[in-house]
């Protein structure tokens, strides 16, 4: 598409007044669409930051709870609207300045070298410059992005306890390590959710044809809808495929029998005998699942760091052990061989010192999975083919519990640990002081989680098969293969067409000044449109219709969303009642607020 250098005037594309009049309009429109789109969220932000301030404390169970929420809120916001005013004013900046100097040094040097050395090194020039412009202004870009998305990962996230560093400590990682690792990948977050890696190996050699772009969506869209499939069949056969989307996805079978879920326990300090120094290195945690092995033997199958047994000694002790023998906790009291009920009513030792507030819950694995599976036959017709434990304590706290596959006869229940653990956060942690002199208190990011009971994830599980009957995953793959077929067109229309290059005063278009453009300054626009606007609106009508067939099913199950939402939305301090701007754009769910109203009016219709 491009044509010989010093052919410009044979070329109609090439012709000055034609060039200048298409490239200036589209160059026009493009940043006067992409200023107002980053005003208008500017605007959303503030109107967030003035929400936090005055938002009724009616929704929450207490006023501290509302005030940690709004606390969250305030910072998110925050964040966002100096991210998307940075972003705004650097961008228009560096377009601006850019051009004028791309396009006065540009044309000095082309003319010094036309006159020295003749066309070839004319061509060699504009690769060149364009090529170290594109390289500067990607990093540029990315250095402006980069501070917010630590800033909300460290300070924000980690802080609150969403994220735990406890057993990932890689993902508070330094800023420089942050700014190395991003430098050597193309951030493509505004075209699909596939990992940055696929989009350089494979799409880059596409988008130089210029339907290349069709290959690439008819790939992704085949790749959701074999992963929807069956996700969890096919993500443990290939997990690359999990990494690559940023998904956690691993667990074993649900036990089938009694389980044993400790909480409250402070970090259990690895190794007693040599106290290594003020490191996550030193520490496991104690807040685990235990799995029944024999009737006095429980061990965790989780993936967090280091394995735990749960035995009853011959002195009539309980104990937790390490692999090495190595004893973490033992109970106070002593009880009689198997008599498991009477593990809840122990206090503990934790690391030879009391631990007040550690405990034990004894949860029925046979019950629940009986209760799921007879919900699912009598009231959604669907064949629960597995129930999977999945393992995600170690990385996060949100809870989930989700229904997964599109065949109806061979669904896969996912129940996230989350909804099992529960902690006093801080309070609880804050017992575990003194221990070889030191205090892992601030390297342990715990907030208040309360577990779900067996009635609250049954009537969630309800609300997951309405999905599954009203065929609203295919529904959104669907949605979702039409916005994809809408991104991937500007993508490689931005990334053939001749005038985007020349429009931001590159001297020839090419594939990356193509991307350069799409990823900058088209696709936040497009993204607004189709991805948080569109396909989050359909995903909230689908969510209510699934709250509609839980709470059907019968009173019990509307109660139970109802206490279960409420718990999630404490457990995560999120806002239950937010702005109606926020909603639309940024949340996939209806508010929580507005969920358990529309679900009393159906508790009363019943």
């Amino acid at each position: 598409h491009v044509p010989q250098i010093g052919a410009e005037d044979e070329h109609p594309l090439f012709h000055g007044k034609y060039l200048y009049m298409s490239a200036s309009t589209f160059f026009k429109r493009s940043v006067l669409l992409f200023s107002v789109i980053h005003t208008f969220l500017i605007l959303v932000e503030l109107q967030r930051l003035l929400h936090t301030v005055f938002a009724s404390s009616a929704a929450y169970s207490s006023e501290q709870v509302r005030d940690e929420t709004m606390a969250i809120e305030y910072r998110l916001a925050l964040v966002k609207l100096t991210a998307y005013a940075t972003k705004l004013f650097s961008t228009l900046a560096i377009i601006w300045l850019s051009i004028h100097i791309r396009l006065d040094m540009g044309n000095e040097w082309l003319e010094r070298a036309s006159t020295n050395f003749g066309c070839c090194a004319v061509g060699f020039i504009r690769v060149f410059r364009d090529t170290f412009y594109l390289t500067v202004f990607f990093a540029i870009f990315w250095l402006t992005k980069a501070p917010f998305d630590i800033w909300l990962g460290n300070a924000i996230l980690t802080d609150a306890g969403f994220v735990n560093t406890f057993e990932h400590p890689g993902l508070n990682e330094r800023w420089d390590q942050a700014l190395a690792n991003g430098l050597f990948l193309i951030d493509l977050e505004h075209v699909d959710n596939v990992s940055s890696t696929f989009i350089v190996l494979c799409a880059l050699p596409l988008l130089k044809w210029r339907f290349g772009w069709v290959v690439i969506w008819i790939l992704v869209t085949t790749g959701s809808f074999l992963l929807n499939l069956d996700p969890y069949m096919v993500q443990t056969m290939f997990p690359w495929l999990a990494a690559s989307s940023g998904e956690v996805l691993g667990g074993a079978a649900f036990p089938n029998t009694s389980f044993v879920v400790t909480h409250d326990f402070p970090p259990l300090l690895e190794d007693s005998s040599a106290c290594k120094g003020f490191s996550t290195d030193t520490w496991l945690s104690g807040n685990r699942i235990f799995h029944e092995v024999t009737a006095d033997a429980y061990t965790t199958k989780d993936e967090n760091r280091g394995k735990l047994w749960l035995n009853q000694t011959r002195q009539g002790q309980w104990a937790i052990y390490s692999p090495k023998g190595i004893l973490h906790a033992e109970s106070v009291e002593k009880a009689p061989p198997g008599r498991l009920s009477s593990l809840g009513r122990m206090t503990w030792k934790v690391n030879a010192k009391p631990a007040p507030w550690a405990g034990v819950t004894i949860r029925d694995g046979h019950y629940l999975t009986e209760a799921l599976q007879q919900q699912s036959k009598q009231h959604g017709g669907l064949q629960i083919k597995r129930v999977i434990l999945n393992n995600v304590g170690h990385v996060m706290t949100h809870m989930n519990a989700v229904f997964m596959g599109l065949d109806a006869s061979s669904a896969t229940v996912l129940l996230y640990d989350t909804l099992f653990l529960q902690s006093r956060g801080a309070q609880a942690n804050s017992d575990s002081t003194d221990v070889c002199g030191m205090t892992p208190e601030p390297l342990w990011h715990s907030p208040k989680l309360v577990a779900l009971t067996d009635e609250e994830i049954v009537a969630v599980i309800g609300h997951e098969m309405g999905h599954c009957k009203f065929l609203h995953p295919v529904k959104l793959l669907i949605a979702q293969a039409s916005v994809f077929f809408v991104k991937f067109a500007a993508l490689g229309w931005a990334t053939t067409h001749p005038i985007v290059g020349p429009a931001f005063g590159f001297a020839l278009p090419s594939v990356y000044s193509g991307l350069f453009v799409y990823q900058w300054i088209l696709a936040p626009s497009l993204s607004l449109f189709t991805q948080n606007i569109f396909l989050q609106a359909l995903s909230r009508l689908f969510e209510n219709s699934a709250d509609d067939f839980s709470a059907s099913i019968s009173e019990t199950n509307a109660k139970g969303l109802i206490s279960s939402l409420n718990q999630m939305a404490e457990n995560s301090l999120d806002d239950k009642r937010p702005t109606r701007l926020s909603e639309l754009l940024y949340h996939s769910h209806p508010s929580t607020g507005r969920r358990m109203d529309a679900l009393t009016k159906s508790i009363d219709a019943l």
